[in-house]
């Protein structure tokens, strides 16, 4: 192979190579959300106002009561108190079979689905969960026997 063909072999390699790396780290960006939260659907579910859109959102790697189950009032008041009508920054994590954003949720500094989990307001999703400071989360607020781990084990789910 001539000399002049090696050379324009490589760049074309190095080209293709380059665009790859670019699609790569496109591809792997974070989505933001930011808005003010409208409604408290339950103790891990929200509807956020950004853009004049609402979105549904999820929130990631925990869970709480459903409606009707022993402490779920509780669990939602705390995540109102948390986050209702105000603004918050949601980092999408995946979309779920209702079409709504999972996202770990973030006010000011504080990580929401941590705080729910360390007071005892939410639990770890094993089957979702990837944090570990999630399950130390969880495992103070067994010790200290906060929320839900304060009730008989028979209403915990």
């Amino acid at each position: 192979m001539k000399p002049s063909m090696q050379k324009k072999n490589i760049i074309i390699l190095l080209a293709f190579l380059l665009l790859y790396l670019a699609y790569a780290v496109l591809s792997e960006q974070d989505i933001y959300y930011e808005g003010r939260v409208i409604k408290v659907v339950d103790g891990d579910s929200i509807t956020l106002l950004t853009n004049n859109k609402q979105i549904k959102i999820r929130l990631a790697e925990i869970d709480t009561p459903e409606k009707g189950q022993p402490y779920w009032r509780v669990s939602r008041k705390a995540l109102s108190d948390l986050v209702a009508d105000k603004n918050i920054i949601a980092k999408q994590m995946d979309v779920d079979r209702y079409n709504r954003v999972v996202a770990k949720i973030y006010i000011d500094d504080v990580w929401v689905n941590e705080a729910l989990v360390k007071s005892g307001y939410a639990w770890v999703y094993p089957k979702y969960a990837n944090s570990r400071e999630l399950y130390y989360a969880q495992d103070y607020a067994k010790e200290n026997q906060l929320g839900i781990w304060s009730l008989p084990e028979k209403e915990r789910l």
